[in-house]
C-alpha cells in the first residue's frame, strides 16, 4: 500500500522521502547513504549541532532514530518556501529535487537543457530519456500501419513467395 500523498515514506532514513515546505510545496530527498550526507543536511537546515548528535552518528544510528530525524527535518523544512530551500540546497552534496507537476517539470531548466522536451512541428513532445550518444533523438512520425511488414518478414528470412501467400491468406497486411 502506498503511503498517503505528501507523507515521508522512508522507514529507515530521514534522508529519503518527501518534505512539505512553508508554501505547501514538497522537496524530495533521495540520499540513500544517510551517514554520508547527514552532516551536510544539518548544516544546510541551520541545525549544525545535529551533525555531532550521537543519535545520528552512523547510518545504523540514523536508521534506529529515523522517526525522530524525519520529525526534525519536517519541522525545519516547513519553515521556508520551496524557492528559499532551492537556493539554500544549491550546494547540498546529496540528491534532492522539488516535487513538480507536469507543467512545472516541462518548464524546468534542467529538463530543457537535457532536451527531454523537443519541438515537433507546432507542438512540443517529451523525447526519450535515453540518449546513447549524448544527443537528443530526432522526433518524427511513426511509420504508417504495416508500412514495414515486408521488410521485417524479409529480415526474418521469408522469401517473396511466402510473403505474398501470407498476404493472400490475410495473415499479414
Amino acid at each position: 500500500v502506498a503511503p498517503p500523498l505528501g507523507s515521508h515514506g522512508a522507514l529507515t532514513t530521514p534522508l529519503s522521502g518527501l518534505y512539505r515546505t512553508a508554501d505547501g510545496r514538497y522537496l524530495s530527498f533521495v540520499m540513500l547513504q544517510p551517514g554520508k550526507f547527514w552532516a551536510d543536511v544539518c548544516q544546510h537546515i541551520d541545525r549544525p549541532e545535529l551533525a555531532d548528535d550521537p543519535r545520528f552518528a552512523t547510518a545504523e544510528q540514523i536508521a534506529a532514530n529515523a522517526e525522530l530525524g524525519t520529525k526534525i527535518l519536517q519541522e525545519a523544512i516547513a519553515t521556508r518556501t520551496l524557492a528559499e530551500w532551492a537556493e539554500r540546497f544549491a550546494t547540498l552534496a546529496g540528491p534532492w529535487a522539488p516535487v513538480q507537476d507536469t507543467l512545472q517539470a516541462g518548464a524546468d531548466p534542467q529538463v530543457r537543457a537535457n532536451d527531454y522536451i523537443l519541438p515537433a512541428g507546432e507542438l512540443e513532445l517529451v523525447s526519450s530519456p535515453v540518449q546513447f550518444d549524448v544527443t537528443a533523438p530526432k522526433l518524427g512520425p511513426a511509420p504508417a500501419f504495416a508500412a514495414q511488414t515486408e521488410e521485417i518478414l524479409q529480415e526474418l528470412g521469408l522469401d517473396w513467395d511466402r510473403i505474398i501467400a501470407l498476404k493472400e491468406a490475410g495473415a499479414v497486411t
